[in-house]
């Protein structure tokens, strides 16, 4: 499936081209998400169309909003490899979105890590590695999936589709956000870093 920094390289590729999709709404589809484990609710903005790289990996992109700054989810996993690229809806680039409690069942290894607007990070071995977050402040995150390969699990999440006016709204403030300096990428030039702490289990890229 490749590495988190394969995702990592993607998100460099693709970030101005997502940007700019924010002013079509026509190409993304809102949705209200509830997790059946714990009735913990949250915003999604899917994007139309699959990112094809060499006609051999699939990606699927979306942008999750989180207004309750008081959210705090259960242990979980991923169903596919995926990254995160957090925003903070107010702050300047330092600020803490949530912190994260992670365990790599496969080794072990454990802790937690503060999560900070415009710092991607990415889970590749999404089976073995789990974690639970409690947010900080309201914010948003652009998510890239792998889906070439079949999910690790079932699927737990149910979706009850947006307004258009809802969907209108959400992408207002996600390029509201996007505009302001505390949410510009990293910069390419800074290349990837997997954190001695973390064991490998989590791909980081700091500025």
């Amino acid at each position: 499936m490749g590495t988190g920094g394969e995702l990592i390289s993607l998100f460099d590729a693709v970030y101005s081209s997502i940007v700019d999709r924010l002013r079509q709404e026509s190409d993304w589809l809102g949705f209200l998400v509830t997790d059946s484990s714990n009735d913990f609710k949250y915003e999604r903005l899917n994007y139309k169309y699959d990112l094809r790289v060499r006609n051999e990996k699939v990606y699927k992109v979306g942008i999750n909003l989180f207004l309750n700054n008081e959210v705090a989810t259960e242990w979980h996993n991923h169903r596919f490899p995926f990254l995160i690229y957090p925003i903070a809806l107010s702050g300047s680039l330092e600020s803490p979105v949530y912190k994260m409690d992670w365990e790599d069942k496969a080794s072990g290894e454990a802790g937690t890590t503060m999560v900070i607007s415009g710092e991607c990070y990415s889970i590749q071995r999404c089976a073995d590695v789990f974690h639970r977050v409690m947010s900080l402040c309201d914010h948003a995150s652009i998510n890239i999936a792998d889906i070439t390969e079949p999910p690790v699990r079932p699927d737990r999440l149910t979706s009850q589709k947006l307004s258009s006016p809802r969907t209108a709204e959400i992408l207002e403030i996600l390029r509201t956000a996007i505009k302001t300096p505390h949410s510009c990428p990293p910069d390419p030039a800074v290349r990837i870093a997997s954190a001695a702490a973390l064991s490998g289990a989590i791909c980081l890229k700091s500025r």
